[in-house]
């Protein structure tokens, strides 16, 4: 082999080499160029997702944060960075945002060491929000451990709904429990204040006999108020409207809690306005407001912390068109926070077993009723100041009343003379009060205790009764009520009879409208009776003799 030939051979060894070299490079370089799109739309594709995965993030209403080992903020959403600004990230979450850090710190301690997720509710720092606070521990294949992921919620509306829902339950089961106490009451309210009216229509009573039984019979007229208005709560009832002088309201309701001044060592001092013109309203109503926040300030007066002497103060008078009563206790007054639940049903700053909660919020409403305000005046720890304002009452001839006719007084009526009267009770104490009411030389009672006996008084007794005064639910021994029997079996007597009753359940008052005679709610005031009584009789004597 010449030297020629090895030279061809090397030289064709270097090309077959180079050759190859270069085609592998080629490849390389395709492979690279392969490699380098697929990584740039991988890299485009995770920065879409990304933003994608960021722009939700940033769209949750709620906040959502993670923490580190300190329980500083390291990433939020922009729901939360808004409420921690001007702290933003690297903000301490719990001092930033809750009312009580040391709860929150807790809570995210007890995550970190049990590896589970918690959740819990509390106040914000600012305003009186609630926040619900779930925290979950960040799972990371790292060294980095004690980082958290917490996710908050303002849950205020919906306890405030929770709160409203719980509310309304609460009063329709006030509602129900009023029913049934009323049902029970409303029959001997209505024979003690009844027969009470009738002694005091006696002449021969002393002035001292006389001032007891007016206060018997008023204070079952309270009793019967109060029933009505817990029964407001569910529904509303009517009003019994009059001219109403505060001054005299105010010292009579001064009068009736004498005792519990006494008891508790508490000064009372009263400077009522002489000449106060006359408010329109419920008397009953507006003294059992009076009463509860004159007994509220004793309570008050008696348990301050100090040395000083308990007063309660009452005083009234008008400005700018309105009559006002103002109600001063030296008490330790009323905490800031419990002012704006003051009268919210149910809330009170009393011990458990000490009171209902309902007293304020029963009175804010009967004040509302008659277009009126109660306020806290003032409170501190010189005592609080109750002020209640009610507008004067103008007549549109006379303009302002300034004699208002709402002495506390009352007078019996005159009974109707010769009437044949049918009374249908089961209670033998309500039959007892109103054949005493009708019962005179002239007049013939028939007082029955069932509707088997009534219906056959009326069937073959002969009388031609002038009034019927029933309780509709009286049943006869097959279980029909004796106002049904009697409208369908005796129509002419329906313009002459007065359907009392103590059931007080809207379901029975749509049926007694039904029915078409008149009815009186227990406990009635005789007078309301023997008003009734003379207005049927006198419209059957017209019909009777052809007269208007």
């Amino acid at each position: 082999m010449t030297l020629w030939d090895v030279v061809v051979i090397g030289l064709t060894i270097t090309a077959v080499g180079l050759a190859f070299y270069l085609g592998v490079q080629t490849a390389y370089r395709r492979t690279d160029q392969k490699l380098v799109l697929a990584n740039a739309r991988l890299v485009e594709l995770l920065r879409q997702r990304r933003e994608q995965w960021e722009t939700v993030f940033d769209t949750i209403t709620d906040g959502i944060a993670v923490l580190n080992e300190k329980h500083e903020v390291q990433r939020a959403n922009r729901a939360l960075l808004d409420t921690l600004e001007p702290s933003g990230t690297g903000a301490h979450l719990c001092e930033t945002l809750f009312a009580t850090p040391t709860h929150m710190h807790d809570l995210l301690r007890t995550v970190t060491e049990t590896g589970t997720r918690h959740t819990m509710t509390a106040p914000a720092r600012q305003g009186s929000r609630q926040l619900r606070v779930t925290v979950a521990p960040l799972r990371e294949q790292t060294t980095r451990k004690g980082r958290t992921v917490v996710v908050i919620e303002d849950v205020t509306e919906r306890q405030a709904m929770q709160g409203r829902l719980i509310h309304n339950e609460r009063m329709a089961a006030v509602g129900q429990l009023a029913s049934g106490v009323a049902h029970e009451l409303n029959n001997p309210l209505t024979s003690i204040g009844g027969l009470a009216e009738l002694l005091v229509a006696r002449e021969s009573l002393s002035g001292r006999d006389l001032e007891h039984l007016s206060v018997i019979n008023e204070q079952a007229t309270r009793a019967k108020k109060i029933v009505r208005n817990l029964l407001a709560f569910a529904r509303p009832g009517p009003d019994e409207m009059a001219d109403i002088d505060l001054s005299k309201l105010s010292k009579r309701a001064a009068q009736l809690i004498e005792y519990d001044l006494r008891l508790r060592k508490v000064d009372l001092e009263e400077d009522y306005s002489a000449d106060l013109p006359a408010v329109r309203g419920d008397r009953h109503q507006l003294q059992q407001v009076v009463i509860n926040l004159l007994t509220n300030a004793v309570q008050a007066a008696e348990q301050n912390a100090d040395n000083r002497r308990p007063v309660v103060q009452i005083n009234t008078g008008v400005n700018d068109g309105t009559a006002y009563i103002r109600i001063f206790d030296t008490g330790a007054g009323i905490p800031t926070a419990a002012l704006k639940n003051i009268f919210t049903p149910f809330f009170t700053t009393k011990d458990t077993g000490k009171g209902t909660g309902l007293g304020l919020s029963i009175s804010y409403g009967i004040v509302k009723g008659h277009k009126g305000t109660l306020i806290v005046e003032s409170t501190g720890v010189e005592g609080t100041t109750f002020k209640l304002d009610l507008p004067v009452y103008v007549d549109d001839a006379s303009g302002p009343v300034s004699r208002p006719s709402d002495s506390g007084g009352f007078q019996v009526l005159p009974r109707a003379p010769g009437a044949n009267v049918l009374i249908v009770d089961g209670d033998p104490a309500i039959r007892r009060t109103i054949e005493t009411l009708f019962s005179g030389e002239d007049q013939k009672v028939d007082a029955m205790a069932s509707a088997d006996q009534a219906i056959e008084k009326l069937t073959t007794g002969g009388v031609d009764y002038d009034l019927v005064i029933a309780d509709p639910r009286t049943a006869t021994s097959q279980g029909e009520s004796f106002a049904e029997r009697l409208v369908n079996q005796w129509p002419a007597l329906k313009s002459k009879t007065v359907l009392v009753t103590a059931d007080v359940r809207p379901e029975t008052g749509r049926w007694l409208d039904g029915l078409g005679c008149r009815v009186l709610r227990k406990p009635f005031n005789i007078n309301e009776l023997l008003k009734a009584a003379s207005e049927m009789m006198q419209d059957g004597a017209s019909k009777k003799t052809g007269t208007n």
